[in-house]
Parts: C-alpha cells; sequence; structure tokens
C-alpha cells in the first residue's frame, strides 16, 4: 500500500561528512522497510569496513583522450577530448559526473573549435557516485597536464601560456548566453606565482638538480601548478530550492530553522551569521535547529555542489530581513519615532544617523509579545528558487621534491588560491581549504581502489592496503582568497566546499614533469609508478587516466 508523503517523518541527526556518498539512498530505503516490517521497531544498518568499499559509492575512474593545438603564438586554437568512465552496475550519477566537465571546461580555456564527448559504461565494479568535485578532479587533471605538455611543447612558461589561454572577466557563454562578472582567474595565477616565487623557485631548482645530478644524487625538485574551474549550485541542470523560518525570542535571540544539513561544512556556522547580520544581533543569538525534522523544518535540497552558502543563504538573508522589517515597524509604533530613523545594532534600537542607544532591542520585543491590544510573535519565513550559477575559479601551486631510488614524492610548499567571492567566514573557509587540499593529496599520490577487472573483486578493501595519507604525510598549507564581489550571491559570495580539490593532483604532476621531464598520465602518483616510469618512462601524451 502507498504511504503519503504527510506521514513519513526524517530527523536528521548530526552525521560526519558526505563529500557526495550522501546523495544516492543506498541503506536508508532498506532500514525504513525493516522497521515497517517490525511494526516501528528501531532498525539499524551497519556494513563493515569491507562491505563499506564494496557496496557504497567510489570516484568515477575516467580515461582521456586528448587532441590539441596551439599556435606560435601560444593561443590555444582547437581542444578535443573523448572521455570514458566505469559506472559499476547501477547508473547513480555516472553520466552526469563525466559530461559536466564539458560544460565548465570551455568557460576556463574558451577556444572557438572545442568538442567534448563522454560515455559512461556498465561494469561489474563497484559502483560509481557523486565525489567531492563531481567529476571535476578528474577533467582538471587532464586539462591541465595537457596544458603543460602544450607550454612544453611550444617553449612556453606553463604560467605565460595559460595567461595568454584564460577567461577573461565579462565572459559570456557562447552557449547559455549568460554573462560572468566577477571573474578572478587570472589574479589567482598572479597570487601563487606571487607566493610561491615561481621564476626564483623555478632557478633554485634547476640549480638543485644539477647539483644533485653532479653528485650522482637521486633526489629533483621542480615547482608545478594548475587552474581549476568549479560551479555554484546546479541550475539550470536542477532547480535550487531553499527554505528558511525564523522566530524572535522574547530576549530578542532567534530560533533559526533551515532545511540546509549542516554535516562538517560549517553551514549552522555561516547561515546563523548572515541572519545575525541582517537582523542586527550578535552571533550568540542566533539558535540553529540543527537536528532538521523534515515535520516542522522548511525544505531544502541538500548539502551537495557547494550550493548551501549561496542558495539557503539567500533564503535566510531573505527570512532576516523581514523580522528586521517587523522589528523597525513595531519599534515605530512603540517609540513613536518614525522606522526610517532608526537602526538595529548589536542587539540595541539605535538612531541611525547617530548610532544613539533608544533601548535594549528585547525592550520592543517583550512589549511586542505581551502588549494585551497588540500582541505577536515576531517571525518570518521564505522559500525561494535560485536561478544563478555564477563560476568560481582558482589555481594550485606546489613545490616538491621526489627520491629517484624510493620513488616517494616529499610535498616541500603547496599554494591554494581561490577566487570564491566575498569571504563571509575566514576561519571556516581557510579550514575548507585545508581539508580539500589533504584530500587531492591522497587522490594525487596514494589512493587507489585496486579491482581485478575480470571479477570485478575488490583486492584492497581495507584501510591497511588502501593507502589513504595520514597527518605525517600532510605539509603545511597556505591558503590565499582573491574576493571579487558576486552580484548574485548573499554576500557577494560564490562557491568553495569542493573547489580545494580539484586542481591538487594536476599541480603535483606538473612539479614532478618540471622535476624529472617525466610526463605521468595517470593517478595516482605512487611510488611503484615513478619507479616504474624512471626504468622504463615512455610518456604517451594525450591519454590521461584518473
Amino acid at each position: 500500500m502507498a504511504i503519503r508523503w504527510g506521514s513519513i517523518r526524517v530527523i536528521k541527526p548530526f552525521v560526519g561528512g558526505g563529500f557526495g556518498s550522501k546523495q544516492d539512498i543506498v541503506v536508508e530505503a532498506l532500514a525504513a522497510f525493516l522497521t515497517k516490517k517490525l511494526h516501528g521497531r528501531p532498525v539499524k544498518v551497519a556494513y563493515d569496513r569491507h562491505e563499506t568499499f564494496v557496496c557504497t559509492r567510489v570516484r568515477h575512474p575516467v580515461t582521456y583522450t586528448v587532441k590539441g593545438s596551439v599556435s606560435k603564438s601560444g593561443k590555444l586554437e582547437s581542444f578535443a577530448c573523448e572521455a570514458i568512465t566505469t559506472g559499476g552496475g547501477y547508473a547513480s550519477h555516472a553520466h552526469a559526473c563525466v559530461a559536466k566537465p564539458g560544460n565548465l571546461l570551455r568557460a576556463l580555456y574558451p577556444v572557438k573549435n572545442y568538442y567534448y564527448g563522454a560515455t559512461s559504461t556498465y561494469t561489474n565494479t563497484p559502483t560509481a557516485g557523486a565525489m567531492r568535485g563531481y567529476g571535476m578532479p578528474q577533467a582538471i587533471f587532464m586539462l591541465e597536464a595537457a596544458m603543460d605538455d602544450m607550454a612544453a611543447r611550444i617553449g612556453f612558461d606553463p604560467i605565460e601560456f595559460r595567461l595568454k589561454n584564460l577567461v577573461e572577466n565579462g565572459f559570456i557563454d557562447p552557449l547559455s548566453k549568460v554573462r560572468y562578472n566577477s571573474i578572478g582567474a587570472k589574479e589567482c595565477l598572479h597570487k601563487g606565482a606571487e607566493l610561491i616565487r615561481w621564476e626564483s623557485k623555478k632557478a633554485e631548482n634547476q640549480n638543485f638538480n644539477r647539483q644533485m645530478e653532479a653528485e650522482g644524487k637521486p633526489l629533483r625538485r621542480g615547482v608545478g601548478m594548475a587552474a581549476f574551474i568549479y560551479n555554484t549550485a546546479t541550475f539550470p541542470n536542477n532547480a535550487e530550492l531553499a527554505g528558511a523560518r525564523i522566530l524572535m525570542n522574547q530576549d530578542a535571540s532567534v530560533q533559526l530553522q533551515v532545511g540546509a544539513t549542516d554535516i562538517g561544512q560549517g553551514s549552522d556556522t555561516v547561515l546563523a551569521q548572515i541572519a545575525a547580520e541582517i537582523i542586527g544581533i550578535p552571533y550568540d543569538q542566533v539558535y540553529v535547529i540543527s537536528t532538521q525534522d523534515t515535520d516542522i523544518t522548511p525544505y531544502d535540497a541538500g548539502a551537495y555542489a557547494s550550493r548551501q552558502t549561496f542558495v539557503s543563504g539567500k533564503a535566510v538573508k531573505q527570512a532576516a530581513f523581514e523580522v528586521r522589517r517587523k522589528i523597525e515597524t513595531y519599534a515605530e509604533s512603540y517609540l513613536k519615532i518614525p522606522a526610517a530613523a532608526l537602526d538595529v545594532r548589536a542587539g540595541k534600537v539605535v538612531y541611525k544617523h547617530s548610532g544613539e542607544e533608544i533601548c535594549p532591542l528585547s525592550q520592543i520585543v517583550m512589549e511586542c509579545f505581551y502588549n494585551k491590544n497588540h500582541g505577536r510573535q515576531i517571525f518570518a519565513e521564505s522559500s525561494l528558487a535560485v536561478e544563478n550559477n555564477p563560476l568560481t575559479y582558482g589555481a594550485c601551486f606546489t613545490n616538491l621534491e621526489v627520491d629517484l631510488c624510493f620513488g616517494k614524492i616529499n610535498i616541500l610548499e603547496i599554494y591554494s588560491i581561490h577566487d570564491s567571492g566575498v569571504i563571509i567566514n575566514p576561519a571556516l573557509a581557510e579550514a575548507q581549504v585545508h581539508g580539500g587540499i589533504s584530500m587531492g593529496l591522497g587522490y594525487a599520490m596514494s589512493e587507489e581502489l585496486l579491482v581485478d577487472m575480470q571479477s570485478g573483486k575488490v583486492l584492497n578493501g581495507n584501510l591497511l592496503d588502501y593507502k589513504l595519507p595520514t597527518i605525517v604525510d600532510t605539509p603545511l598549507i597556505h591558503t590565499a582568497f582573491i574576493e571579487k564581489h558576486e552580484a548574485t550571491g548573499a554576500f557577494g559570495n560564490k562557491s568553495l566546499g569542493e573547489c580545494p580539490t580539484v586542481a591538487v593532483a594536476p599541480a603535483v604532476r606538473n612539479a614532478l614533469l618540471a622535476a624529472t621531464g617525466m610526463a605521468i598520465n595517470s593517478l595516482p602518483l605512487n611510488p611503484q609508478k615513478i619507479l616504474k616510469a624512471v626504468k622504463t618512462f615512455h610518456g604517451k601524451q594525450g591519454d590521461y587516466h584518473v
């Protein structure tokens, strides 16, 4: 018998990061079915470690074949690539992940003659699904490896070559006709080059490598970089809906109810900041209901696509403005002072022109609650669909040392530079970058799910054989932000959450190329692969396996 939507209730507890894995319903439906069969008794469905590797979602492996042409002046004239991915036995996000880069790459290096083809296949391997970056880490590895290869072929510095071809602010997408007015791609490259001291570092590394070669030592150093592009939300492919409800308490604090789920990315904090900023109260007077309950919480489409602050932030901003308007309207009636002359700052009602305090905001709110003739609670809610999707840009720069005897890469320096619009919470933003860089380094240098391609059997489904980087493998990470105001953001902001992971692997690959001359076009860049390349390297430019 069908179950009505209104009879289903979901309460989200505090949960950890999803990084894409919560995009698919896997065990949730089974748990709901079992509890129904058991007349409502609690049911817990748990995977052991091996089952987690085999039965949950993995990142899509993609093979790219690439062709490009460049003029003698360094201008990219054509670019074409074919992508093939193995998606496992279920569709999940396979074709979306492999197709998405086709739309974004043309907005990084606009080129008149452009072709992108994508094929997803069913296989008897673990099912691939959404994972942080949603197809872009694979595509940017391909693109930025190809860019370094083309730059080397025509004798251009990697940064110089990219600057000749990077998108300009005011870019108009030839298909959608949308104009983008907050592009800081070139500024990110200039900032990264400045921070890592690109020219002097290249010279230092060349001298170091000559000395090591003369002394017969196996150490080599190289500096490399990669640019990237990312989206903010999923419009126009999907509806981007978010809701918020704000209820004011007697002491002028507020309860903020949002469907937006904080799974470690810090959305509760940022949305509370937005509400506090607009209403005019201290941040610690905003209480976020973080255990979202579908019976009482406004709808939100979810924590994915680096959308939360951009989309849900607009819903909170709209509701907060309505609360602010109601406060000022009631204050005008109570104080007999025109609303246009009033302001609310730090929980106090003040004169707008001078900042002179008139009374605590709580005095107005208490009166509003308990006035026997005009009593009411101040609250507001909003539900809106966002119809914008600004583009985010950035770059990763790294300086590394590789031991050619052991095949071991040591990251000496790494910088991640982001054009993510106005940064609302700098501490959270920096933490996002640090986590993303760490994940990107694992993807670049050690993590690999080994699968028997005949049987589909996972060969390393445990944390001993699947080589996750640890704290001792993590270098000192440096971040920088190019803050260009994005007019469509709640506070001029754009996406950030997934961006730091995207360009790490090609930056490491290109630094290894600079250090050794070896163009290794598959990931991870682990010791086995490097040692094999040292002995038998025949780098086939144009095929990239990620």
